[in-house]
């Protein structure tokens, strides 16, 4: 079986001396026989490495979907990684606290190294994501 491809952003110098850091990948367009080779710019190499995992987690079309709704959402839309805490947090007492402590474990070693929760809105979710995580 072949090893999911690893994407590295690349540092780029700008004229001003500032960096861009340049996530380079194929995608299939409707159209094109062929994938296109483009990329993504991002001022912050953290971001642009959060979001080259996500691309090789789900791929070209899922991760693109996201980064949009990323750059859409407004100041208080809630990322996933919070309003999963909160939810747990508001079932109170009808959850056993063991339960609970396996739920936050869920969260923070899985399910939010997965979909990069904490900088992907809720409303982005989808069950192809859902798909790829299970899987």
């Amino acid at each position: 079986m072949a090893r999911p491809r690893k994407t590295t952003p690349r540092v780029r110098v700008r004229e001003d001396g500032s960096t861009v850091s340049q996530v380079h990948y194929r995608i299939p367009r409707p159209g094109l026989p062929e994938p296109i080779a483009t990329s993504q710019s991002f001022d912050d190499h953290a971001a642009a490495i959060r979001w080259a995992e996500l691309l090789d987690r789900v791929g070209p079309v899922e991760a693109e979907r996201v980064l949009a709704a990323q750059l859409a959402a407004a100041p208080d839309v809630i990322m996933l990684t919070p309003w999963l805490r909160r939810h747990l947090d508001s079932l109170g007492e009808s959850v056993e606290e063991e339960t609970k402590r396996k739920y936050r474990s869920m969260i923070d070693h899985d399910i939010t190294p997965f979909f990069n929760g904490e900088h992907l809105p809720v409303d982005a979710v989808t069950t192809d994501m859902n798909v790829a995580w299970v899987e």
